[in-house]
């Protein structure tokens, strides 16, 4: 293998070709309407340099990169999780999952990584040379929420790129920790935040910010809800059933609906009543083209 046609070969791919995996990731997201952000890259010629070289000093033998693309997931909300990774499942072939234990003693950053294989019209994008090379055709896909984003970006450069650094300062690394611990707090407490905007709300008989609350995913707007506002009003007992739902059960169950519905927040109203409310009455509201899709074209 020449090094240097390696390293020229890898330098001169565009990040557009991949692109379509990055819209298709997207739309198993969109679907249930998941606030998240997406991050990709394809390494570079020195760290896919540097890695294969560290395996080789480990003696390492037969070992193929897997993580030439990497794709990061970063979710607003850590309960949205086990959600993403279902759909991760569902849509790709998983060859490997690392996923770190929590532990309830202490609190230590979450690893999340699954690697998968390129889908085949993505590998015919890439020059052919690239496979003749120690790199598997496969992607890493990593999961974070937006508070622990940022400290392990900060903790990526500045101490795991640098271990040495923080030999005789186990002190402040141990504060290091620390920060994150009160972010991992802060996951949870968004969430609760969030929980008691929705609660305020239905004390007021304030429906629309009640529902968007409990939802809490991206509704694309709030019309035709009028005799749905009227209905909450005169059965105060069915608007609180609402706010009680099971929030992410019910989007790992509409995350299995194979057509994409729009989500409005008058269609999600009536798919959580389709899910577990049941009332009569806004069964009757929903049209027959939404019922059709649910029961038949669930996957």
């Amino acid at each position: 293998m020449s090094v240097e046609d390696m390293e020229k070969n890898i330098d001169s791919i565009s990040i557009s070709v991949i692109k379509p995996l990055e819209r298709d990731l997207r739309s198993y997201l969109d679907k249930c309407g998941l606030f998240y952000k997406i991050f990709t890259r394809i390494k570079g010629s020195k760290s896919v340099k540097d890695k294969l070289e560290n395996r080789s000093k480990k003696g390492v033998r037969n070992y193929k990169m897997q993580d030439l693309i990497g794709i990061r997931i970063v979710l607003y909300f850590k309960s949205d999780i086990a959600l993403c990774e279902k759909l991760i499942k569902q849509h790709f072939t998983v060859l490997d999952i690392s996923k770190d234990e929590e532990l309830t003693d202490k609190f230590c950053p979450q690893r999340i990584n699954y690697v998968c294989l390129l889908p085949e019209n993505v590998v015919h994008e890439f020059d052919s040379a690239i496979w003749t090379y120690p790199i598997d055709k496969s992607f890493e896909i990593q999961i974070r929420t937006i508070f622990s984003e940022g400290w392990h970006e900060i903790e990526h450069d500045f101490r795991y790129k640098c271990l040495s650094d923080w030999d005789n300062n186990r002190d402040l690394s141990r504060t290091l920790n620390g920060i994150f611990a009160t972010l991992d707090n802060c996951d949870w407490a968004i969430s609760s935040l969030l929980t008691e905007v929705a609660y305020r709300h239905y004390k007021a008989g304030e429906w629309i910010p009640m529902l968007k609350n409990t939802f809490r995913i991206r509704i694309l707007d709030s019309d035709g809800m009028d005799e749905i506002l009227k209905y909450f009003d005169e059965n105060k007992s069915i608007a609180k059933a609402f706010f009680r739902l099971e929030r992410e059960d019910f989007l790992l169950w509409l995350s299995d609906i194979s057509s994409r519905l729009p989500l409005n927040l008058k269609n999600v109203v009536l798919l959580a009543n389709m899910y577990s409310i049941k009332d009569p009455y806004l069964d009757e509201l929903t049209s027959e083209t939404m019922k059709s899709i649910v029961l038949n074209n669930r996957q």
